[in-house]
């Protein structure tokens, strides 16, 4: 309560603050401070009526940072207290670890691990969650006090799931039991998934291994309904087919994927699209540096196969700094994949993302562009294979580079695929006019 003082200088209490406004315009103004923290933390402590609306903005978005699981439980422990206050409050979550390497192979074994009990009990008491973001964390660490707990059978619904957990040394159960948590995400980013693998072991090997794992009883998330799959993690692949037998199966619509760098990633790619329901309509397919060239035949993908992929995406680095030979060499693994689906009858837009490094330092002009374009495609056997979809409805060809180039980019592609220019099939744009349902979560991870 303030004081004053009056004439005869004693202290004069001033009456409690009071608003006349009602508690919905109140809240009006409140909320066009939602990007103004210092406001709203003003404001939280003018009057109790003040108070809820301001904590909602707040805490609508929370960071928990940590070093260890302890710092992950006591936000765990202030949310189960029965006054806390936010629970109702919190739609984005992010669990952040913090390590303690600096580089190097096993970087990912400093990060802290987070029970999944605890995880459980986090995720169950926020119940306006849509949002959650696990990242630097190894699923790992039950202690004795919950070792024997059993999972609580609830699942968590999310708008986004985003994950970069594990490490080499964990064990690959640990990895599913994350999964087993939730039941609905619309969005599922996976920017990295590690687990344990013996030393010089074969990618088949590792398949047959997580293959047989998760044949166990229990051992899937069979709870799991993804609709959008996002993952630069190359070991997801090696889950794929576990993913395939839980409902994910039948509620996939978008999946975006890379890079492929050996044939075994290949052979489960395909295999998955092929068991994929009637919602499935949408491919990003990242190529990415093979291992080894013999290893990486991507015209085995067998697109066609994919009963009901109707949009299929090519990203396209031709990297203009590199030789003509090495950009033909990476165009002609991004047509054998999409030679892998000619004839199909569902596939209806085609779009490719093209990305060329331009080499400012160099001081390449509008001429040189075109002229580095033209000879590292192979514009005969592109138009040959754009040919064989009989329901085509646009190949869309997208510069994904700064936009000082279109004009030449347009005029290259337009002559030299004029007779799709003829049929009204094909469509030129450059990325400030990329629409959002074409732009891929991880342009930067994808073209590694």
């Amino acid at each position: 309560m303030a004081h004053a003082k009056g004439d005869s200088g004693q202290p004069v209490s001033s009456p409690p603050f009071t608003s006349t406004l009602s508690q919905e315009l109140l809240d009006r103004v409140i909320d066009h401070l939602h990007t103004d923290k210092a406001s709203l933390q003003a404001c939280a402590l003018v009057a109790r009526r003040w108070l809820s609306v301001s904590r909602l903005h707040l805490f609508e978005k929370t960071s928990v940072k940590g070093w260890s699981q302890d710092d992950f439980k006591l936000f765990r422990d202030h949310l189960l207290a029965p006054d806390n206050g936010i629970s109702f409050c919190i739609r984005d979550l992010s669990l952040v670890g913090k390590g303690y390497a600096l580089g190097g192979p096993n970087v990912s074994s400093s990060f802290p691990r987070l029970c999944k009990h605890t995880l459980q009990d986090i995720v169950l008491h926020l119940p306006n969650l849509r949002t959650l973001h696990l990242l630097r964390l190894r699923p790992a660490g039950c202690v004795d006090d919950c070792q024997s707990r059993p999972l609580l059978p609830r699942s968590v619904n999310l708008d986004s799931l985003t994950l970069r957990i594990g490490s080499a040394e964990d064990p690959l159960q640990e990895i599913v039991e994350v999964f087993r948590l939730f039941g609905e995400v619309q969005n599922l980013h996976a920017l990295s998934v590690d687990w344990q693998v013996e030393p010089e072991t074969q990618p088949q090997s590792i398949l047959r291994d997580v293959t047989t794992q998760m044949a166990q009883p229990n051992a899937l998330p069979s709870q799991l309904r993804v609709h959008s799959l996002a993952s630069a993690a190359p070991k997801l692949f090696y889950l794929l087919p576990a993913l395939a037998s839980t409902e994910t199966r039948d509620s996939l619509t978008s999946l975006e994927i890379g890079p492929l760098r050996i044939g075994v990633q290949v052979e489960t790619l395909r295999d998955f699209l092929h068991k994929l329901g009637p919602t499935f309509s949408r491919l990003y397919l990242a190529m990415g540096e093979p291992i080894s060239i013999d290893l990486t035949d991507h015209s085995g993908l067998s697109l066609r196969t994919a009963p009901t992929l109707s949009i299929l995406v090519l990203p396209l680095n031709l990297r203009l700094w590199e030789s003509p030979e090495h950009g033909r060499w990476r165009c002609t693994r991004v047509l054998d994949a999409l030679a892998s689906a000619s004839g199909s009858t569902t596939i209806r837009y085609i779009n490719f993302h093209f990305k060329f490094d331009v080499p400012w330092v160099l001081g390449w002009d509008s001429a040189t562009f075109a002229e580095a374009l033209s000879c590292r495609m192979d514009w005969v056997g592109l138009k040959e294979v754009l040919q064989t979809f009989p329901n085509l409805v646009k190949a869309r060809m997208l510069l994904m580079d700064d936009p000082g180039f279109f004009n030449d980019f347009q005029a290259t592609i337009t002559a030299n695929l004029a007779r799709l220019v003829e049929l009204n099939l094909l469509e030129i744009q450059p990325l400030p006019l990329l629409k959002d349902e074409w732009r891929p979560v991880f342009w930067w991870a994808l073209n590694a």
